[in-house]
């Protein structure tokens, strides 16, 4: 709240310079104008200042309103979590993991797409393969889906005010206390970062699954592809850690 006081004095004080500027000497014109064109100049700046200070009143005094956490659903859909986060730019503090979440969250489906596609040029849905193939991509995307409902979850109850009192050395607390809430907010920070280092990481394994389907021939053998193993490890050692 203080910092949008102090903005909206600044910029209104700045408009009152503005205003004095155009119109102290000669703004009477209007009143008994002289020349038609002089005066269409006026009327514009006129209208110009007061949509000026219209708008930015209401862009400094507005409300910044959260987006609604999304709801869990059966088939994860990233473009709800995309929405959610861009609702968070206003705290300032997340905004570059805000931004490298909905990234990832743009690059996924395209890879479960091309991933899927491919595997059923090279198999029958019937197979067992194909099924192994299937399987461990959808709980891959599935423990995607859960780190970013984690993520969204420690975006909402991050409290930037406090964090940036806290920094500045603006809260009344006892040095216990003090240690205590740094702590709070560095796992706030760790959270995120473990988040966006495995949902990376599940990205490049798909990218590494997508290069060994594209390339299976007839000597290839699909049961023994490590990049699968691989998946399954990052979610077995994950699921540990929830």
């Amino acid at each position: 709240m203080k910092n949008k006081v102090i903005k909206f004095l600044i910029f209104n004080s700045a408009i009152i310079l503005l205003c004095n500027f155009l119109f102290s000497s000669r703004y009477l014109n209007l009143v008994n104008p002289g020349d038609a064109f002089e005066s269409l100049l006026y009327l514009l700046a006129t209208a110009g200042v007061t949509a000026l200070t219209i708008g930015g009143n209401y862009l400094i005094l507005r409300r910044n309103k959260s987006a609604k956490l999304p709801e869990k659903r059966a088939k994860f859909k990233p473009q709800e979590y995309i929405r959610y986060f861009r609702g968070y730019f206003y705290k300032r503090e997340l905004v570059s993991h805000l931004q490298i979440l909905i990234s990832q969250l743009e690059r996924i489906t395209p890879k479960k797409d091309s991933v899927l596609m491919l595997l059923e040029q090279h198999f029958d849905k019937s197979e067992m393969t194909y099924v192994r193939f299937q399987n461990t991509v959808e709980q891959t995307l599935q423990l995607f889906a859960d780190n970013v409902a984690r993520a969204a979850g420690t975006v909402m109850v991050f409290d930037e005010l406090e964090y940036r009192a806290l920094r500045a050395n603006r809260l009344y607390l006892t040095e216990q206390n003090k240690a205590s809430k740094q702590q709070l907010y560095n796992e706030h920070f760790t959270a995120l970062n473990n988040v966006i280092a495995c949902n990376e990481e599940i990205i490049t394994m798909l990218d590494k699954l997508l290069l060994e389907v594209a390339g299976l021939g007839e000597n290839a053998d699909p049961e023994n592809m490590q990049i699968l193993e691989d998946m399954k490890l990052l979610i077995h050692q994950t699921k540990l850690y929830k």
